[in-house]
């Protein structure tokens, strides 16, 4: 393979990412309808490290997971919170 041919792999692959983000995130706008209903807090760090936890043990990297997530998670809460 060339370096052009992994890139274009790569961007197929960013572009899916981008895709299941936009899902993720609709789901926690609904999410954060249903906190804000029930009077519940919006972020729940428990729940936050299993996340992390249970995708590190399937990652090839754990520091990825480690690195990345607090990221979908904290936008994840900003969205919940509108």
């Amino acid at each position: 393979m060339t370096i052009e041919t992994l890139r274009n792999e790569i961007d197929v692959i960013d572009a899916q990412l981008i895709d299941l983000l936009n899902r993720r995130y609709c789901y926690c706008i609904e999410i954060g309808k249903l906190k804000k209903g029930q009077g519940t807090m919006v972020r729940d760090a428990i729940r936050e490290r299993q996340i992390i936890d249970t995708l590190s043990e399937d990652a090839w990297h754990p520091g990825m997971v480690e690195a990345v997530w607090p990221a979908i998670m904290a936008f994840s809460r900003e969205l919940q919170s509108v």
